[in-house]
Formats: structure tokens, sequence, C-alpha cells
């Protein structure tokens, strides 16, 4: 009680007036109290009384510095508020009553002030125990829920295994494998990448790659800008929330709105930008992969040796590791380098931000003070889920490996249906087809399962990371939001730097399913670039060129790859203009002496030499189909296509009985030269050698190395053929292997018979010198 004569004094200043009477009007702030003077002379009382006014100014004063030292002010004001007005006589006028009203107004307009009102009117938004009950009730309701939830997942898994249709028991190459190679498999480092891209990116003269990147660098620089401008109008935006400040609301949304349709822009063209540099590389990286495919023939040799990637496993499906995983690679390595880029640019720009932001004392207790607390706490969060997250997904780079491999092998066998398709419709093979394909679809089917267990357990966890991530801010951060410590506006700035922050550190998490991938394609790559180099380090020694313009083997001796000998101790010598037949029986060696002289054989060593002019070499036709396209590309290759005339190409199928190819369609428009068929299936094996023989006719080769040409001809067919050959192509020098010596003999000038039993060349005599066909004259 003590504080209401002091709360009267301070909160309600005193007010003198003299009314018409010579009455002192005097009084507090809305209250009246009319004092009668001493009639004239008075003046003496009146000068006393404004002495003791001036005392009680001087009083009110003093007391106005001690409740604010004491804080006491709100507790007077409210204390004054229960006081009843008294004073106010009945003679009182009715305008200094009106007055007095005014007054009183007044003093109830401040009230509306009351700290007291104001906590009342807040206890009125807070739940009531009634809805704090019912929350709690649907709580245990969905704590039920999961529980059950728990327990059907439980029930699946124990379960599902059963509807797999899948032979657990059969050991499946590389998932199955416990070899130290398969484990090197699944190491998680991106070594082989820089032997996949600095050839693109460090190559002289490559500005176009560089200033793409470059581009795509100064574009997320602006973003991490946009995304710090957006955090700062964000803090904005919810304090002019919090204070109902609708003016500073507008401002701060309007320039957020503007931020965004800027950050639609760089995220838009950011994409399409990477995908410019994504197309560019992949054309780079195919082409050198298929320049090291071709070069010394390694595409035909790596069928030879079977070459291994150290000593562990055949390269499979070479193919298919060009057209899908070149591509595959670029996508990821750009998608994953970008993320990096971009979550370090987030951590710099930040990680400070959320430093500065921090409030000092942690969780909002007072007697604890770390100005890093919250930075120390996301990090060792983070830190803790990346470690994890390795445990649970490493197994997926090798089960992505393994998926290429499956995928590219029943791919392979499908095509194989598709190639052969004659054949297996003659030989009836549809069901071992077909077995054939299962067997490739089940490892396929493995692989998936495979992939889909440890993915679950992937997605799993890090769904359970992000969402902990999600809540940690409010974790944090809400006991000091809750006492005042910080406002609404700096609790979502936070919230969202974090986010950001929490972003940046976690990215190998989010990554971690892109990064397993992208190791995966990059050892089937850098796979290939070892192979495609060990089988150039081991290619065969290209033959000498031979000053007699002969063809010459001297001592040769052709193994097997195995090192057993094929065929000993070869001398053979063919001079230009000569006709050589070669024969022997199956298996011989007559074939592997051609893959020898045309350097495709590696497994040779002696002496071999070959002329200065280019030889052809015309391989089985029943071996290859790759006469295919219009018919003017089919009997042009290997050469282009506008390479020789319409006459000469309508002149060389005439020569080689073709006549039928060129019959015109009366419905079909252009020229007969541009229709486009499957040529392996439209014509038959006989037709096929002789668009062989027509090629040679266009071609004019000096030296003609051919194998079997006429073997599916008739006797006569053969004879025709090799007498158009003769004929046409009185120059050209020619050896012939073949099995049709009878028909083909007499256009020979000598014959070499591989012997069997001493695995040697052997000159034979020709039976009938008479029969043997004249060169014709020029």
């Amino acid at each position: 009680m003590w504080l209401l004569p002091l709360a009267l004094a301070a909160t309600h200043p005193v007010q003198l007036t003299v009314d018409s009477d010579g009455r002192v009007v005097h009084g507090l702030r809305g209250v009246r109290d009319d004092v009668p003077l001493v009639p004239d002379p008075a003046a003496e009382s009146a000068q006393a009384l404004a002495r003791d006014v001036d005392e009680l100014e001087h009083r009110r004063e003093q007391l106005l510095d001690q409740l604010a030292q004491l804080g006491a002010v709100a507790q007077a004001e409210a204390l004054v508020q229960q006081i009843p007005v008294e004073g106010g006589s009945a003679a009182q006028p009715a305008e200094e009553k009106a007055a007095g009203e005014a007054n009183g107004n007044t003093a109830a307009g401040e009230a509306k002030e009351d700290p007291a009102a104001k906590d009342e009117s807040e206890d009125e938004k807070k739940a009531s125990p009634e809805e704090i009950a019912a929350t709690r009730r649907e709580g245990r309701v969905y704590a039920v829920v999961a529980a059950f939830a728990a327990l059907a997942v439980i029930v699946f898994e124990l379960l599902h295994l059963q509807w797999s249709d899948v032979d657990w028991s059969k050991k499946v190459p590389l998932l199955d494998d416990e070899s130290g190679d398969a484990h090197a498999l699944e190491e998680l480092n991106l070594e082989g990448c820089k032997s996949l891209a600095a050839p693109y990116f460090c190559a002289p003269g490559k500005q176009k790659p560089m200033a793409i990147v470059a581009i795509l660098l100064i574009v997320r620089v602006g973003m991490l800008a946009v995304s710090y401008i957006s955090n700062e109008l964000g803090g904005k935006y919810w304090d002019a929330i919090q204070n109902k400040d609708w003016p500073m609301f507008i401002c701060a949304l309007s320039a957020f709105c503007s931020i965004l349709v800027i950050e639609i822009f760089a995220i838009a063209y950011v994409d399409y930008m990477a995908s410019m540099l994504i197309i560019d590389w992949r054309q780079h990286l195919t082409r050198l992969l298929q320049k090291m495919w071709f070069q010394g023939q390694a595409y035909y040799k790596l069928q030879l040796r079977g070459e291994q990637v150290d000593n562990a496993h055949g390269l499979d499906n070479p193919d298919q590791r060009i057209e899908g995983d070149v591509g595959s690679f670029c996508s990821l390595w750009i998608s994953v380098f970008g993320g990096a880029v971009g979550a370090i640019g987030q951590g710099i720009v930040f990680l400070p931000l959320v430093y500065e932001l921090s409030p000092v004392h942690p969780f909002g207790i007072q007697t604890i003070q770390f100005q890093g607390w919250l930075l120390l706490a996301s990090m060792v969060y983070v830190t803790l889920c990346t470690y994890l997250t390795h445990l649970i997904g490493h197994k997926l780079i090798l089960v992505g490996y393994a998926q290429q491999r499956f995928a590219a092998d029943f791919r392979s066998s499908l095509i194989r249906v598709r190639d052969q398709s004659e054949a297996i419709a003659l030989y009836g093979g549809e069901e071992r087809e077909q077995e054939r394909l299962e067997s490739r679809f089940a490892n396929v089917k493995r692989g998936v399962w495979e992939s889909m267990f440890y993915s679950k357990k992937l997605t799993m966890s890090s769904t359970f990371f992000g969402a902990v991530q999600e809540l940690l801010p409010i974790l944090l951060l809400g006991p000091a939001f809750f006492r005042g410590s910080i406002t609404l506006g700096v609790f979502f700035r936070l919230r969202g730097a974090l986010a950001q922050l929490n972003g940046s550190m976690s990215w190998g998490i989010d990554a971690y399913g892109s990064i397993a991938e992208l190791r995966s394609t990059t050892n089937r790559l850098v796979e290939f670039q070892k192979v495609m180099q060990k089988v150039h380090e081991k290619g065969q020694t290209a033959p000498a060129a031979c000053k007699a313009n002969a063809i010459s083997f001297s001592g040769v001796n052709i193994k097997y790859p195995d090192e057993k000998p094929l065929l000993r101790d070869v001398n053979l010598v063919v001079r230009q203009g000569e006709w050589t037949l070669v024969s022997g029986t199956e298996g011989s060696g007559k074939t592997t002496l051609q893959r020898a002289a045309a350097g495709l054989w590696p497994y040779v060593d002696g002496t071999l030499s070959l002329p200065k002019d280019p030889i052809s070499f015309m391989p089985p036709t029943s071996k290859h189909g790759l006469r295919a396209g219009t018919l003017r590309e089919a009997v042009s290759y290997p050469d282009p296509p506008g390479t020789y005339s319409d006459d000469s190409i309508w002149d060389a199928l005439a020569a080689a009985d073709l006549q039928q190819l060129l019959e015109v369609d009366k419905e079909a428009k252009g020229s007969p030269l541009d229709s486009e068929e499957d040529w392996t299936l439209r014509l038959s094996a006989g037709e096929r050698q002789r668009m062989d023989i027509a090629h040679l006719l266009l071609a004019k080769p000096a030296w003609l190395f051919c194998d079997e040409l006429t073997s599916h001809m008739s006797a006569e067919g053969a004879v025709k053929a090799y007498t158009t050959l003769k004929t046409r192509l009185p120059d050209t020098t020619v050896i012939s292997v073949a099995h049709n010596v009878d028909q083909l003999r007499p256009f020979h000038q000598s014959h070499m018979v591989v012997d069997p039993k001493t695995q040697r060349l052997r000159p034979e005599e020709l039976h009938d010198p008479e029969l043997t066909a004249p060169m014709p004259s020029r």
C-alpha cells in the first residue's frame, strides 16, 4: 500500500485552475477536487497554494525517478485503475464535470496497454486443457498405428521373398563373388574419372567446354547470392507478420517475388547449359573410345584373346560400354560435380550466417553460454549420418556394375536372335533360344532384386535422416524462441540457413545413389581403356613391305591362342600377277593364313612381307552380313556410297548375274539402287557371294586374298564367276582359299595344300596343265 500515493503522484500530474468564483480547481489526472479559497483579500493564500503546487510537482519528479529505478511503474498503473474516483462537490459546474469525464476516458485509453490485460489475452490464445488432452489422445492413436505399420513391415519382410521367383541358391557372377577384385569395385573413389575427363577438358584448343564450365560456375555463384538474399528477405517478412507490420510485409514479399523470378531463370538455364556440356562431352568421349576400339583391329583381337581385366574377368559387351555407359558417365559426372560445387558454395555462404545468428545460450538456458553450439551440433549430426549412409549403401556400387553387365548380356542375346533369325527358324531352335534368354534375364532379375534390397535400406535411412534434419532446427531453436531469446524472423532465418548448411554438409547422403552409379559406370569405362591399351601393347608387328612387290611367308609359324601350333614353317611367295590356290581340310589353318597376312592374327612368328600396294581381303560371306542399306550402299561397302557411278554399279551387278535386282518396280519411285532392304535375308548365300564379286569388279584391287568366294555357288556358277574375274581383273594378283578345287584349279598357276599331319604347306602339281586358264590378253 505504500506504493499507492507514489503511484497517484507519479502517474497523475497535478493540474490547477482558478474558476470565476475564486476557487482553485486542482486534482490528479482523472480526479477532480474543488477546494474553496479564502475570500479576497486572499492573495497570500493563493501564493501559498502556488508554492505548494511547485513543491508537489518537484516531489512528483523525484518519485518518478524512484519508480523508474524500482521498475514499478506498470504495477502502479494497475493499482491506480482499481482506485474509485472521489471528490467533486455538488456545486461543481457541469463543464468541469465533463472535463473530468474526458480525463477519465483518457486514462481508460491508456489502460488498453496494460500488460496484465495483455497477458490475459495471450493466455486466452493458448490451448485449453481439453485441447491438450485431445492432442495427447491423437498422439496415442498415431503411436498405435505406427506400431501396426512396423509389425506389417516385419511380416512383409519375412514373406515377400517367396513371391520373388528368384533362385537365391544359384551363384551369380560378381554378386556372389567374394574375391578381392569384387571388393575393389565397391570402393567409393573416383580416381578413374580423371583419365576420362582430362582428354576433354584439358586438351589444347578446347575453349568451348571450359567456357561453359565458367558460365555454369558464375551462375551457381549467383544462385548462392540469391539464396542468401532470399533468406534475409524471409526473415524480414516473418518479423513483419509477428509485428503485424503490413507495409513491411508487402515490401519484403514483393522483393522476394522478384528474387524468385531470377532463381527460376537461373535454375532453368543451368540445366540447359549442363545438357549442352553433356552432349558435347559424350560425343568427344564416344569418338575417343571408338578410336581405341578400332585401332590395330582391337575390336577383333579382343574376341580372339578374351582379354582379362587384372586377371579377374573378361571385357564384356564393349558396344554397350560405348553406347550406354558413356552417356551415363557424362550425365552423372556433371550432376555430381555440379552438386559438389554447389554444396561447397552453400557451406561457405551459410556457415558464417548460422554462426552469427545462433543464440548464445544453448536451448535458451541462460546459465550456459556457447556461441557456436548450433553449428557444432549440425556438423556432428551430418558426419554421423554420412558414415552410416556409406555403411548401408556401399554395396550399390558393385550391384550397379553387375546390373549393367547383365542388361548388356541380355540385350546381346536378343540381337543374336535377330541376326541369326533364319538359321534359328530352320533349325527350329526357338525353345533353346527361349531358354537362353530366360537364363540371361534371370541374372537381370537377380540384379534388380539385389539393387532393391540396398536401395530400400538407403531410402529408409536417407528419409529418416532428412526428417530429423527438418526437425533439428525446430528442436534446437524452439526453447530459445519460447524464452524470447530470438524473434520469429530470426527463427525462420536460422531455420532456412541451417537447412542450407545441412544440405551442404549432407550432400554426400543425398547424392550417394548417384555417386555409386557413377563409380560403377566409371569402372566399366576405365576397364575398357585398360584392355584396349593391353591389346595395343601386345599387337602384332606390322609386316614389312617387300621390295620384290610380292606376298612372302618365310619360316612363318602360326599358333593357336594357347600357343599350340597350327601351321609350321610356312614358306610361300606369290608374285605380282600370279593366281595361287590354297586348299586343305577343315580346320587345317587355311583361313588363319589369310588372317596372318591381314595382320589380324597376333600369334605369329617368322618373316611375313607384303607388297606396297594395299591388299583386298574378302572374308567368307557366310560370316558377315555387312552389305546392308540401299543397294548402292550394299554393293559399294566398305567404300562410301558415292564412290562409284550408277552406270558402273549397274554394269558390275549385271556381270555378276544379279540382273534381277535391277528390275524396275512400276509402283516404286526412284532408282532401284536406292531401294533399301535387309539384303542378308533378301539374298541367298550364293547371291551374296555374287554381290561380293560385283564389288570386286568395281574396286579393281591390285592384290586379292579371298576365302571361299564361290563356296555357295554351283559348279557352273563358280566357273563363270572366276571367268568374269579373270577377264575383268587381268592385273590383279589373287590368292584363293577354297575347297572346290576341281572347278577353280584351271584359273590358278600354283596350288598349295595344307598337310594335316605335318601342319605344313606343300606344293601340288596341277594335274592337267592344259586346263589352266590362260591369262587373258589386255
